[in-house]
This record gives structure tokens, C-alpha cells and sequence, in this order.
């Protein structure tokens, strides 16, 4: 096991007032608020992550089209006197009901979600479909396979470890993380750590009962949304294969017989995109102007450089950008077109 020696830091100085973060709710922080934007992006984080781990690197990156705004799980930051939730679809039910009021506006809005965060999303969308709300826009899921997924990390890691061992385990499985070999945010960094990986491993998906590990399939009809998923040459959890077992989540019932046949026919490239989704789009919305379907794609980007490193990359940051932007386009289309 690969053990990891603590460096001594000197103590900062306490500050004597704490910087204010604006919100929507607890669970919703938004660094600035744009009342003009067209869209939102909802961000939820990996394990062991909160709300500031995308929002000082992204939110001033965004277009002024589009609102950043992040998940902030119980536990930490702002929220460290409340207790961890470690039932993945009860904080899925408690983020939906802090979406409702924002969702319920009429602002377009999507949803981009990392690692642990991926899951965590997907079972918000299913809750928000549930309650007949509008669904998000699209869906951008990096860093790991679909519920129900083979797991290649490995055995479970047990969350009832002494710290210094759990911290070694986690570090070697997920790679090196600033949290857990940083002596002043050890301390702060592994509590949440622990309560997602518990959600993680007490996590039962609804799956069809000819689902797979390798093949897994929702007992939900998928949901009818574009979809782009984003994983990593040379880390296991979101190498091509892995993260296409998305697919089957995604697509309109009467499709996914169709995009199935196709899953053989394609290439293992950087970007791996259905061929008829702009067609698609381009027929509704000359057909239906007052009401459309949201057009559907699934579309696959494997960047080839480790997970771990990849979300602070110019690349990463380009395909997000270009979902975005492509998300922006189409929501202007639709207020023209009704």
C-alpha cells in the first residue's frame, strides 16, 4: 500500500469573518448571479467535493449567457454543523426540492456533473421526471460509467478505516488529491470523503433485470434528453467503453432500439456522435414551432490524458465551453421559433 508522509504547514491566521457565499438555498450556490442569462449550469460535485471545488476555476470562464450554479451537499463548507447524507436517492429528493422553485421559472438550465456527482445527477433527473417538472436541457456526465456499471476500482474500500489508512486507500484507488496529503485540509476533506463513499457503495440503482455490469439497463424508459458524456484515456473508471454504458440512459423510447444497433457500428474516436441529431433537431422545430421536442444526442469525448488532471485542462474546458454553446444556440432558436 502506498503510504503518504504529512508535511508540518504553518498555521494560518484564523480570519475573523467569513467570506459570504451567494445562493439560491443551502443546497445552491451561485458565485454571481446572472438575471440576464439564458441558461444555467448545475454543477455537482465528485466525492468528497463541494460547491467551491468548480466555482473559483469556472464561473468567470462562463459566457454572461449562462449562470453557474452549484450543488452543495450537506456536510461541509457552509453547511459542516449539518449531518452527511449518505442515501444517494434521498439527496437526490432534497436537491430536487431545492431546484423546483428555479426550475419551475422557465430558464432553461443543464446539468454537468463529475465522478460521484454523475450518479447523483442522474438520479435528480429521474426525480424531477417523477414530479413532472421541467427536465434539464442537457445533461454533460464526466469521469465514470452509468449506474449498475462494472466498478474497476476495485473491492469496496471499507469507510470504517482509520483515517491515514482510508486516506492511503482512497489516494491510491482515485489518485492524489490536495485534501488528503495536505496536512491543513486533512482533517476537513475526509469526513465528507467517507459519507460519499458510503452513499457510493450503499447506492442500489432500479435496473432491468437483463442488465449487466458490463451492459446495464434502466427499469425507467430513458430519459429523453441530449447527453454528452466525457471520460479519460488510461483511468479505468472512464475509459470509451465505460462510459458508454451511458447510452442505454439516455434516448426517446421509440429510438432506442435504433441507437442500440448503432453502439456496434462506432468508431472509438475522440468524439462519437450521433450522425441524424442535428437533422432531427432541424425537422422538429420546422414542424412544431410552438412546442418542441428537445432534440436528442448522445454524444461520447475520451480525452487522453489521466481523470484526475483533465478537469483543470484547456481541453476539458473547451468541450464544455462547446456544449454550452451549442446548448445557448438552441435555446435562442426556440424563442424564435415560439
Amino acid at each position: 500500500m502506498t503510504c503518504f508522509a504529512f508535511r508540518s504547514f504553518p498555521k494560518k491566521k484564523e480570519t475573523t469573518q467569513a467570506k459570504l457565499i451567494p445562493k439560491y438555498d443551502d443546497y445552491l450556490l451561485v458565485p454571481e448571479k446572472r438575471p440576464n442569462a439564458l441558461v444555467r449550469l448545475i454543477c455537482f460535485p465528485f466525492a468528497g467535493g463541494n460547491a467551491g471545488v468548480f466555482s473559483s476555476k469556472w464561473s468567470s470562464d462562463l459566457p454572461k449567457a449562462v449562470e453557474y450554479v452549484a450543488v452543495q451537499y450537506p456536510g461541509r463548507q457552509t453547511r459542516a454543523t449539518e449531518p452527511f447524507i449518505t442515501d444517494m436517492k434521498e439527496l437526490a429528493r432534497k436537491i430536487t426540492d431545492s431546484l423546483t422553485p428555479l426550475i419551475t421559472k422557465g430558464k432553461p438550465y443543464a446539468f454537468f456533473a463529475h465522478s460521484l456527482g454523475t450518479l447523483v445527477a442522474y438520479e435528480t433527473a429521474l426525480e424531477i421526471r417523477r414530479r413532472k417538472l421541467p427536465l434539464p436541457e442537457q445533461l454533460i456526465l464526466s469521469g465514470r460509467g452509468a449506474p449498475g456499471a462494472i466498478d474497476f476500482g476495485g473491492k469496496p474500500i471499507d469507510c470504517d478505516l482509520p483515517d491515514n489508512d482510508f486516506a492511503d486507500l482512497a489516494v491510491s484507488r482515485f489518485g492524489p488529491s490536495p485534501g488528503l496529503i495536505d496536512q491543513r485540509l486533512f482533517s476537513l476533506s475526509l469526513p465528507p470523503l467517507r459519507a460519499d463513499m458510503k452513499m457510493y457503495y450503499s447506492y442500489e440503482p432500479e435496473l432491468s433485470d437483463t442488465s449487466t455490469e458490463n451492459a446495464p439497463e434502466p427499469l425507467e424508459a430513458p430519459l429523453p434528453l441530449p447527453a454528452t458524456v466525457i471520460g479519460a484515456t488510461g483511468d479505468p473508471l472512464s475509459q470509451s467503453e465505460t462510459i458508454e454504458t451511458w447510452r442505454a440512459f439516455f434516448g426517446r423510447e421509440e429510438a432506442k432500439e435504433k441507437h442500440n444497433d448503432r453502439e456496434n457500428a462506432d468508431a472509438v474516436t475522440d468524439i462519437d456522435t450521433d450522425s441524424d441529431a442535428d437533422a432531427s433537431y432541424e425537422s422538429e422545430s420546422a414542424s412544431a414551432p410552438a412546442k418542441k421536442k428537445k432534440p436528442f444526442f448522445f454524444q461520447k469525448i475520451v480525452i487522453d490524458e489521466p481523470v484526475h488532471q483533465y478537469l483543470d485542462r484547456r481541453h476539458f474546458k473547451e468541450e464544455l465551453m462547446r456544449c454550452l454553446s451549442s446548448l445557448v444556440v438552441r435555446t435562442m432558436e426556440e424563442e424564435v421559433w415560439c
